[in-house]
Order: structure tokens, then C-alpha cells, then sequence
């Protein structure tokens, strides 16, 4: 499996701290919820919508995909605890704007498609939004792949974990037996 663009040399660390900044979070303070602030996941429409396209994006193979991974129960706890007003309502129109595009191309809404028709519309939403440098989309994307490699089953399954220290190898040959490197 290819390893996501844009994820090259990017360390544990860095994830974690690219995931908190994708949903406007801060690393002071007690969680938003834990302060009376209201839930702000998303609505029951957009939660679905949330899942389809993470397991669009990364579907189930011989590894756990975005669903198998707790992908979306991550971003829910994220978006409740830790994201601004204007994040979640950023996210939220950008899944709405994928369902409008279902319904543009398939006459349908995303949820109504079958699987094949599905990724066939989120493909051509991708394209149209990745060329344009759409933030909202960037960011959508960029959540799901991030909070997938900092889950268990992405950083100890789809990549390979090797605790550190550990010993070290100047030269590690790679064939199709081994996967990228979590660490």
C-alpha cells in the first residue's frame, strides 16, 4: 500500500500535533465538553456522511481500514473536545458540500449510492477540490489520515512500529513483505 502524500518524514509527534491543529484545538485548558461548552459533532447526516467518506478514503484491506481503526469515534471525541466553532462548522459544510455533489453528479445523495458509485463521486469531489486548494477539504482529508496513523491499528499494522531504542540498522532492505516505517 502507498504510503499518503504529504506524510513523508513526518514523525509520532508531529501527527499528534498536526491532528490537534487540524480541528482548532488547543493543548491548554479542560476540554470544551468539561467546561459546559455545548457537543459540537457532527449532525446525525454528517456523522454518516463522515464514515462513508473515511471509509472511501481508507477502505478495509489485509490491514483495518478508516472505520476498523475508530476513525470516526476519534474525530467525534476531537471535535467535541477540542474543536473551535469555526472548525466544526468548516468540516460539517464540507461534508455537506460532498453530499450536494452526490446529488449534482448522481442525482442522489452520497449515502444512496451504491459503494462503486460512491467512490466514483468522492473521486471526482477530490479532484475538484484538491485543485482548487479548497482549506476546508485539505483539512477534512488531512483529519482522517492523520487521526488513521496515530490509531493503533495504523501506526502497528499499516506501517511498521519498532520501539525505540531498539538496535540500529544502517541499511534495512525492503521488499514487498515489509511496510513503511511508523516511527
Amino acid at each position: 500500500m502507498s504510503r499518503p502524500a504529504g506524510l513523508t518524514g513526518v514523525d509520532r509527534r508531529t501527527l499528534i500535533q498536526r491532528a490537534i491543529l487540524l480541528v482548532g484545538g488547543t493543548i491548554t485548558g479542560a476540554p470544551q465538553a468539561a467546561a459546559g461548552k455545548p457537543d459540537r459533532r457532527f449532525s446525525g447526516v454528517q456523522r454518516k456522511l463522515f464514515d462513508a467518506y473515511a471509509d472511501i478514503l481508507i477502505p478495509e484491506t489485509d490491514t483495518p481500514g478508516a472505520l476498523g481503526a475508530g476513525v470516526p469515534a476519534s474525530v467525534d471525541a476531537l471535535m467535541r473536545d477540542w474543536a473551535s466553532e469555526a472548525t466544526a462548522t468548516l468540516l460539517g459544510a464540507t461534508l455537506d458540500a460532498l453530499d450536494e455533489a452526490a446529488r449534482g453528479i448522481a442525482g442522489t445523495g452520497l449515502l444512496s449510492l451504491p459503494a462503486v458509485k460512491r467512490i466514483e463521486v468522492t473521486r471526482a469531489f477530490d479532484a475538484e477540490r484538491v485543485a482548487r486548494r479548497d482549506p476546508g477539504y485539505l483539512r477534512l482529508k488531512d483529519l482522517v489520515l492523520v487521526t488513521y496513523y496515530l490509531s493503533e491499528s495504523g501506526a502497528t499494522q499499516e506501517l511498521r512500529y519498532e520501539l525505540v531504542p531498539g538496535a540500529w540498522e544502517a541499511s534495512v532492505p525492503l521488499g514487498p513483505d515489509r511496510r513503511a516505517w511508523a516511527v
